[in-house]
């Protein structure tokens, strides 16, 4: 995947059409991206490990691109699996303690990493935003 980026229309397209994403007003929608990061993941890397506590800095993760795949490691248990416009992340933001679940890219990836800071501006302001979550 190197060498490939986001576009911009492609990503205002996919905000539009996902919640919670398509509640929020423009000048919310700067709040939440204007630090975020791209990441790229090829198939079989680990994002997010199971039983750990995410380190600072957290993010929400929103799935541009390819697919990750949220398992319980300790039974094998498929919990989800997040294709373009899935988030993940949330459940390391919103409670303290070890992540539930492993997830890891199944497809070559690419990420949206929205700051924790920024979300919980978001969160804390915009209701419908928040009860997605």
């Amino acid at each position: 995947m190197e060498g490939e980026t986001v576009s911009l229309d492609h990503l205002e397209e996919l905000l539009d059409d996902t919640p919670p994403f398509n509640v929020l007003s423009g000048a919310e929608r700067r709040q939440l991206f204007d630090e975020a990061l791209l990441a790229f993941y090829e198939p079989g890397t680990e994002i997010l490990a199971q039983g750990v506590v995410p380190a600072h800095p957290r993010y929400l993760y929103l799935v541009v691109s390819g697919a990750v795949q949220l398992t319980d490691t300790e039974s094998g248990r498929l919990i989800d699996r997040c294709d373009e416009g899935a988030v993940f992340g949330h459940y390391a933001l919103l409670r303290e303690g070890p992540l539930p679940y492993e997830a890891r890219a199944i497809e070559p990836t690419q990420c949206v990493l929205i700051p924790e800071a920024a979300f919980f501006r978001v969160y804390r302001s915009n209701r419908a935003f928040a009860a997605f979550f």
